[in-house]
């Protein structure tokens, strides 16, 4: 049935949640060189590229369960913001491994 406020506030948190990760992610990938990044970094990095991908499948599970036509529309911004985000990680681990076999 439709969610009930008490889970649309627990789903609002977790969608922050995901947000913040994101835009972690996000800074780290615009500061970090991809040759130069400290061994830490990249763990961090992998770190929250794997929680945002569990995350996502939650966001991906919800998105035809609700009713609520606004939460809805964040649930996709949200998926959207995810996506962009794995892409930019993708092509900083394609420059940085590409880089290192050349070496």
């Amino acid at each position: 049935g439709p969610l009930g406020s008490e889970q649309i506030g627990k789903l609002r948190s977790e969608l922050e949640m995901v947000s913040g990760n994101v835009r972690v992610m996000s800074e780290m990938l615009t500061e970090l060189v991809p040759t130069q990044a400290e061994p830490a970094d990249l763990e961090l990095l992998q770190e929250l590229n794997r929680t945002c991908r569990a995350m996502q499948q939650r966001v991906l599970e919800l998105i035809p369960q609700i009713a609520n036509e606004q939460l809805t529309e964040e649930l996709l911004i949200v998926n959207d913001n995810l996506n962009n985000v794995f892409l930019r990680h993708e092509r900083f681990e394609r420059f940085r491994t590409g880089q290192t076999t050349k070496a």
